[in-house]
């Protein structure tokens, strides 16, 4: 599927996707593990949602920037960099924490998550042939819900076995 990207190097996109895959491993358990952390914390059960919210924001909030980023550095400091900071995210989440620091931890993850993907999608539109580049658009998002599905689906099998600390350091 990727044969038209090929131009020497296409691990950044291989990368990319395993990232999310990795990334989605967590979705199935993390609700639950958000409400533990915030009942340990002292906090009600709606504090559970706040991560999920920071998340989402400092992905949005990443987007810009590391458009910005991407054309000074190139494609691949994005992915590099959005990989390694996703993998300290889910280190810190292994971690016993409050509520709080949890939080901060999903704001890494949006952060490294909203690099890698517009990393990628600098990277793919970098190395497609103008004629190329709607199929290469297409494969972002297949690769990155391919990405998604099986992460949360695996995800869903691996914490009952190893547990959630386990899952978070599959994920690091």
């Amino acid at each position: 599927m990727l044969d038209f990207l090929r131009c020497g190097d296409d691990a950044g996109i291989d990368h990319g996707v395993f990232a999310v895959f990795l990334e989605n491993l967590t979705y199935s358990f993390l609700p639950q593990f958000m409400q533990g952390v915030a009942t340990t914390s002292g906090m009600s059960l709606g504090f559970a949602a706040l991560p999920f919210t920071i998340y989402y924001l400092f992905f949005a909030l990443s987007l810009i920037p590391s458009g910005y980023l991407s054309e000074r550095y190139g494609p691949k400091f994005l992915i590099w960099g959005g990989l390694l900071i996703s993998a300290a995210s889910m280190v810190g989440l292994t971690m016993p924490i409050g509520i709080v620091a949890v939080t901060a931890m999903r704001a890494l993850a949006g952060i490294g998550q909203g690099a890698l993907f517009i990393g990628i999608q600098a990277y793919i539109l970098a190395v497609a042939s103008p004629e190329k580049k709607t199929q290469g658009a297409a494969i972002i998002v297949f690769g990155f819900q391919g990405g998604m599905i099986s992460g949360m689906a695996i995800g869903s099998l691996l914490v009952t076995h190893i547990h959630s600390d386990g899952v978070f350091w599959i994920s690091a």
